[in-house]
């Protein structure tokens, strides 16, 4: 898929580009992981959350671009020697196009390379989501404090000499 860009989120642009991010997440998420909230809730709670979160300097949305059109985006942190994925989206309509794999080309050109693990939490019942980490390398360590999801962790150097040579073949 041609004229895909990637592009980290400024926080003065916050405002106007986050209630697009959430149409992206309340589009897929209404159909597999329901709230039973309203949308103008899970809006305002999601808004909330998000807004302190990129307040943190460790916290980034890397926003996903198809022209002009922001199709998807991917949230994360990096702490210590640990690049934590938090959140990933795109539009249905881009879904198993090859965004994820040229998203993780961008990803490789920016994680520094001190970086040693790679973690994610994932619900206990997306079971897509566990075949993607685990496709990815990355392996069930444990739960979240409530139960709710697994964490996943995988070796950083690993994972990019698996998938590091898409970055050089898309060069």
């Amino acid at each position: 898929m041609d004229m895909i860009s990637f592009r980290i989120l400024e926080k003065n642009e916050a405002d106007n580009v986050l209630p697009i991010l959430f149409q992206i997440l309340h589009s897929n998420m209404s159909l597999i992981a329901s709230t039973g909230n309203d949308y103008q809730y899970d809006l305002h709670c999601w808004l909330n959350a998000v807004t302190q979160a990129i307040q943190d300097e460790t916290y980034r949305i890397i926003l996903i671009y198809h022209a002009a059109e922001i199709v998807g985006y991917f949230e994360y942190s990096l702490y210590s020697s640990t690049f934590m994925m938090c959140e990933i989206q795109f539009q249905k309509n881009y879904q198993g196009k090859g965004l994820f794999r040229q998203l993780y080309s961008y990803l490789f050109e920016i994680i520094p390379p001190d970086t040693l693990w790679v973690e994610a939490y994932s619900d206990k019942q997306n079971h897509k989501a566990h075949g993607i980490l685990e496709h990815l390398g990355l392996k069930i360590i444990g739960e979240n404090k409530n139960g709710l999801s697994y964490h996943f962790r995988g070796d950083y150097h690993e994972m990019l000499q698996k998938y590091g040579s898409i970055s050089q073949m898309n060069q």
